[in-house]
């Protein structure tokens, strides 16, 4: 249920992000796009797996609204694509070769694990171009090797101009919450984000 209002919420957020450019012209209502970098940690597993037997480093972009509710606390809302690659190893044996089965020779990799994140949240820029954030959503899966995730994060970063429209937004956060098939824990990382942002 809260899922289903975390997902009505996002999307309010992007129609009033759409509908407010005009209104918000010199406000500094902005919009950003870039890749992101998901660095998965060892979090400790009942099973003695940790994230890092399971995840491969995530690759991926975002584009992010941000629309100012006082000059220093913004709303954002996100919509992202990540692809994470397994570590895992899967053997596919037929019931008619498991018979004479000798050993891992025929191992390959699981398919990748591909969502898309749907975030909505707040910054607080405590300097004027220093911020700390915090965002929750919704990670849509993506083939059947990932989970929906219920994920949310938390982080510092910075957004430096280039020119009076133009700025380079440098993030760093901690996030957890993506799931998929293989495990039955929550795996957690540190996110890095690279974006340009153009500000109306």
């Amino acid at each position: 249920m809260a899922v289903k209002y975390i997902r009505l919420f996002i999307l309010l957020m992007f129609c009033a992000a759409t509908s407010g450019v005009s209104a918000q012209m010199g406000n500094k209502m902005s919009i950003s796009i870039g890749p992101d970098v998901g660095i998965p940690i060892n979090v400790d597993h009942p099973n003695s797996l940790h994230t890092r037997d399971i995840y491969q480093d995530g690759l991926g972009g975002t584009i992010r609204a941000e629309l100012p509710l006082t000059p220093a606390l913004h709303a954002t809302a996100s919509v992202g694509y990540v692809v994470y690659h397994s570590n895992l190893k899967y053997l596919y044996v037929t019931p008619t070769q498991l018979g004479s089965y000798a050993g891992p020779s025929n191992t390959s990799s699981p398919p990748p694990y591909k969502y898309v994140p749907l975030k909505a949240g707040l910054r607080y820029y405590f300097v004027k171009y220093l911020f700390v954030s915090a965002e929750a959503g919704d990670a849509i899966k993506i083939g059947d090797q990932a989970k929906a995730s219920f994920i949310y994060s938390g982080g510092a970063g910075a957004a430096v101009p280039f020119g009076v429209h133009h700025a380079l937004d440098i993030g760093f956060r901690y996030e957890r919450g993506y799931e998929n098939i293989d495990s039955d824990f929550k795996m957690g990382q540190i996110g890095i984000g690279f974006s340009y942002k153009y500000t109306f």
